[in-house]
């Protein structure tokens, strides 16, 4: 006899491709067989047939997938050769005109004596005699030059790196991990859906085939698990069921209708996969017993939505469509005297919204005064011995990307 308090033994994933094999694997290293099981459903024509039509589709990843990696024990070489890996300094981000504008991840030029390097440019360039920004940024140049480096020696701005993979090959790398540490795919099916229980899922249907669980994770939001509740439809926790969004569209090919992307961002690359990974250490840090106590669900959800939010700003100012107190509270902020500030739950580094600002033209009327201390021949010298030292640096960087 099951009681309320005991803790939460069946899992079954219902998603599409990548999404529903990287949640899998994360929660069979989590929650390993065979005292857990993690039971894998998929639509016909939505799922394994999407990866294949992808072909080369290309997912990007942002510097947090390695720690999955390390969770997963996944070795370099096994990315490379089956998920076709490259790292990647930063991203570029689809504007809603077709531009494009890189976010570096990494920071620009160092600090020095208590004021950011940013602040020492910006008095620069006031001044008329600054070389572009991005030539400060080590990660930035890398990437311009296809070059790679594990980590930044000293006396050098720091990088990290995430990773571009072959959706497909990612896909079927993660599958396998996740089959071989004992998650069991049931197949896939015509259509899927879910019976309730005073708004508990209990029963997984699929064409006939009825499946008992303890909880269900929807990670393509189109399977109406949480019907009957006030967030039918959205992404998030409702009782034993957890919908995550859904990334990038499935285009209309072979029949396969494309579906609206309901995370409602533009096209910035590595989101999709952040989310995932995100979700998923919030859902291990808050998963509860069989009373699903609404106070931790409630707290998922406040986090997702927090997070969500945070990403939601930076599409906006890609977009140039300043709006939400959090976004414009940062743009006046910058623009008074350059400096960045942090929401909770940010996603995006500082190096990433200064980057997202210049691209927009929105600069700060003052600098830092601490900057004063150093006088004008010494700041011009310092910023091209600077420039010339990462010049010099990524001509001798020999390793390719």
């Amino acid at each position: 006899m099951t009681t309320q308090n005991e803790p939460i033994r069946k899992i079954i994933v219902v998603g599409q491709g990548l999404r529903v094999w990287l949640v899998a694997s994360y929660l069979s290293a989590r929650f390993p067989a065979p005292r857990y099981t993690i039971k894998v459903i998929s639509e016909k024509n939505k799922s394994d047939m999407a990866e294949e039509i992808a072909g080369d589709d290309i997912v990007h990843t942002r510097p947090n997938i390695r720690r999955l990696h390390q969770l997963l024990q996944i070795t370099e070489r096994e990315l490379q050769m089956e998920a076709k890996a490259r790292p990647v300094f930063g991203v570029e981000a689809v504007k809603a005109d077709g531009a494009r504008v890189l976010l570096p991840y990494g920071g620009y030029g160092l600090d020095q004596a208590g004021a950011e390097f940013f602040q020492y440019w910006r008095r620069a360039d006031i001044e008329g005699m600054a070389l572009p920004l991005k030539r400060f940024n080590l990660a930035i140049r890398l990437h311009e030059e296809g070059k790679f480096i594990n980590k930044a020696p000293a006396g050098f701005p720091p990088v990290d790196y995430g990773y571009q993979f072959s959706r497909p090959g990612y896909s079927g790398l993660l599958k396998r991990y996740a089959i071989n540490n004992g998650v069991e795919y049931l197949g896939a099916f015509e259509s899927v859906n879910t019976r309730q229980d005073n708004l508990l899922v209990s029963q997984v249907l699929a064409e006939g085939n009825i499946f008992d669980c303890d909880m269900v994770i929807d990670v393509t939001t189109t399977l109406n698990i949480a019907e009957g509740s006030n967030r039918s439809g959205q992404t998030g926790w409702v009782g034993n069921c957890l919908s995550i969004g859904r990334g990038p569209c499935i285009p209309e090919v072979l029949g396969i209708p494309e579906v609206p992307d309901i995370l409602g961002v533009p096209d910035i690359p590595g989101v999709e996969v952040y989310m995932l990974q995100s979700a998923m250490d919030r859902f291990v840090a808050l998963l509860p017993d069989m009373n699903f106590h609404a106070c931790e669900i409630n707290e998922y959800n406040r986090l997702a939505d927090a997070e969500l939010a945070r990403i939601e700003d930076m599409a906006d100012l890609l977009a140039s469509n300043i709006k939400g107190k959090a976004l414009q509270r940062k743009v006046d902020v910058f623009q008074a005297r350059g400096r960045i500030v942090s929401e909770d739950y940010e996603v995006f580094s500082k190096a990433e919204w200064l980057a997202a600002f210049m691209d927009a033209g929105i600069l700060p009327e003052y600098y830092d005064r601490l900057v004063d201390r150093a006088d004008t021949t010494e700041l011009q010298a310092w910023l091209k011995q600077f420039d010339s030292a990462l010049c010099r640096f990524v001509e001798n960087s020999s390793v390719s990307g």
